[in-house]
């Protein structure tokens, strides 16, 4: 009897890739440390923070007992019946929008 046998087919061999070295990025220069100024309004104030001069009777920004940090307590009623306390509060909103845009430079 014949068998007949199939043939093998060899696989093809695997072209290598040749991966690109990867180049390093340029490291960004480190910015001085922001130096409070003693009249800053609003010193310390961070998106997470509110300014130094902050306490549980007084909020810097609203100007009495009700917190008007722009990212906590938000606007509130009693904010919004104050003009000083709107232009306070549109001060520190501008400034948080401005510590934004540095910590990204």
């Amino acid at each position: 009897m014949d068998t007949i046998s199939e043939p093998t087919i060899a696989p093809k061999p695997v072209k290598k890739v040749k991966r690109r070295k990867r180049s390093a990025k340029p490291k960004a220069e480190k910015m001085p440390a922001a130096k409070m100024e003693v009249n800053d309004e609003f010193g310390g104030l961070t998106a997470a923070d509110c300014p130094y001069d902050c306490n549980a009777d007084r909020c810097v920004i609203s100007g009495m007992n009700v917190c008007g940090h722009p990212r906590k307590g938000g606007l509130q009623p009693a904010i919004q019946r104050d003009p000083e306390a709107m232009v306070r509060f549109n001060k520190a909103r501008k400034h948080l929008a401005h510590q934004a845009v540095d910590k990204r430079a």
